[in-house]
């Protein structure tokens, strides 16, 4: 059996062969590839989301099946009155103001250690900067599976420059999943280059059906498609792009990709040109 054929975790993408990861389980009523999560990683996704009172109900339901987990989620309420009481914004506001603070007092050190200091105070302040301001917040309402993620303004060498992306899976609170469709070598994403992503027109056990789009499944490792069917379609793309939780949104929010509305026929369609043509015909989802 080869390596595509092994279960793998739909959090992590890797198999039962991590011993770090723990066992994978199936704690909800999805089928196919979307079976299987490590109990680890399980747990630390219930943990994000107990983090965000308003969205707790994700730790205890699959936001997929809507069917409970069967592994309840580590409550830890000290956490979450600390998150009530003291909100992210302010931690970030603090960090951000210590290294302004940093850099105003090192104005008394010579020239070259006030660039050092500069550097260090901007290098452990900036991931909170970003997270405060335009790289993440309140998730943005176009941004679902089974759209389009239009690269706009990515510059060029970047593997997503002009690149087209189908957006399979998306919460704001756990992160994004998606590949690329009109890469020339069928590359998916810089993501597990080793993992093959496919895409079909025909519904089997093993695939999960692209959110909203009739006629369109994924599924990972090798397609089991009958060798009868002459009107099957298969696209086999190796790699995948993924965003942590809200990257996405900030991304969106800083103007890097437009979303569009997707559909089976373009996705099953290799065409180099496609993102001209969804970026000049094909306007904005809402």
């Amino acid at each position: 059996m080869d390596d595509d054929s092994e279960p793998k975790c739909r959090i992590c993408f890797e198999g039962s062969e991590q011993p770090h990861s723990g066992e994978l389980i199936s704690p909800c009523n999805c089928r196919g590839t979307q079976k299987f999560v490590h109990r680890s990683c399980l747990a630390k996704w219930q943990y994000t989301a107990m983090g965000e009172l308003r969205n707790s109900r994700r730790a205890y339901e699959c936001s997929v099946c809507k069917c409970l987990f069967s592994v309840k989620p580590s409550e830890k309420i000290w956490t979450r009155i600390s998150r009530w009481l003291v909100p992210g914004w302010i931690h970030q506001a603090v960090v951000t103001s210590a290294g302004i603070f940093i850099i105003f007092l090192s104005r008394q050190f010579p020239p070259a250690l006030q660039c050092l200091i500069a550097f260090v105070a901007i290098y452990f302040s900036s991931p909170f900067i970003s997270r405060g301001g335009m790289a993440s917040g309140d998730p943005v309402p176009a941004v679902m599976a089974g759209r389009y993620l239009i690269a706009d303004g990515i510059p060029r060498g970047s593997i997503f420059y002009q690149s087209v992306i189908l957006l399979l899976q998306h919460d704001s609170n756990v992160g994004s999943l998606g590949i690329i469709i009109n890469n020339a070598q069928n590359v998916g994403g810089p993501v597990a280059s080793w993992q093959s992503i496919y895409l079909t027109n025909r519904q089997t056990p093993d695939v999960n059906m692209v959110s909203g789009q009739d006629g369109l499944y994924w599924g990972r490792g090798q397609p089991r498609i009958g060798v009868d069917d002459a009107d099957a379609r298969v696209r086999i793309i190796h790699g995948v792009s993924g965003w942590g939780p809200r990257q996405l949104d900030g991304e969106v929010r800083r103007g890097s990709w437009k979303i569009v509305t997707a559909d089976a026929e373009s996705a099953l369609s290799p065409d180099p040109t496609l993102w001209r043509t969804l970026y000049y015909s094909r306007p904005a989802a809402d």
